[in-house]
């Protein structure tokens, strides 16, 4: 697996897809890793896509960041576009991976061709989103808003851990839950928190295209909360998923490539 390591930094990607195509860097869910399946990378070379997926801070072999606010992430991701000689790519982000899209728009505009996002968390730190969740998951997000990330990240740990003590060797999901786990679930932690806090920026100053998919029958992240969102977003497109629930079918990934590759 590749590392880059910029300021004592170290970021784990992978490439898949084709080598030539579109550049488009990956930005996972709250569970994830460099990893994704192989019909992705299959996908990703019908599209005339070069993916590039990374394992955010404390995933993986990424190392631990403290970051002030989403935003942070484009001075992270930035120099390894540099290191592979990528002075434009695109980006695609996947449930929590979203907003980190939205931060790479933010920042940098003149570098960001695209950004596709399948299944994207909403603005859970404003209460007109949160407003459109079930009362359980309100009360988490205020909990967690409150709740210091050294126990948010103890009580990941211990509940991840459980569950990959519980999951069999060959479960598709074993790779994203051992790289969440990683740093003591320092990845997942920090993504909880900063969800809760203000992003660092203002969506509606984005001037890249940004086309969504979304399931009316998303049960993690209700449909409203991505309507939200597109409102926000100056031109944004916003397609209902082609199958129900929360993980992006094979057709709007394949709809989200195709558009990328363009």
């Amino acid at each position: 697996m590749p590392l880059f390591t910029n300021a004592d930094v170290t970021m784990e990607y992978e490439r898949h897809g084709d080598p030539e195509g579109r550049p488009v860097f990956v930005h996972h869910g709250m569970l994830g890793s460099a990893g994704i399946a192989p019909q992705w990378g299959e996908l990703a070379t019908d599209a005339g896509v070069s993916l590039i997926t990374v394992a955010r801070p404390g995933y993986g072999q990424s190392t631990p960041v403290a970051m002030q606010s989403i935003a942070d992430w484009a001075a992270l991701l930035a120099p390894l576009a540099d290191n592979l000689g990528l002075p434009r790519f695109s980006a695609l982000g996947i449930s929590s991976g979203a907003p980190y899209c939205y931060a790479l728009a933010a920042a940098l505009p003149d570098r960001l061709d695209r950004v596709a996002v399948l299944a994207g968390v909403g603005m859970v730190n404003e209460p007109e989103t949160r407003a459109h969740y079930p009362e359980e998951a309100q009360r988490t997000f205020e909990t967690y808003a409150q709740m210091p990330e050294t126990d948010v990240r103890k009580q990941w740990f211990e509940n991840l851990t459980v569950g990959l003590a519980q999951m069999p060797p060959e479960h598709p999901l074993r790779r994203p839950l051992t790289d969440s786990i990683a740093h003591e679930a320092a990845g997942p932690a920090r993504e909880w928190v900063l969800q809760q806090r203000d992003w660092g920026f203002d969506l509606r100053t984005l001037s890249t295209p940004v086309t969504l998919w979304h399931s009316l029958a998303d049960d993690q992240v209700p449909f409203a909360a991505a309507e939200i969102v597109a409102a926000h977003i100056p031109g944004a497109v916003l397609h209902e998923q082609a199958e129900p629930g929360h993980f992006p079918s094979e057709p709007t990934v394949r709809a989200a490539l195709s558009l990328l590759g363009q």
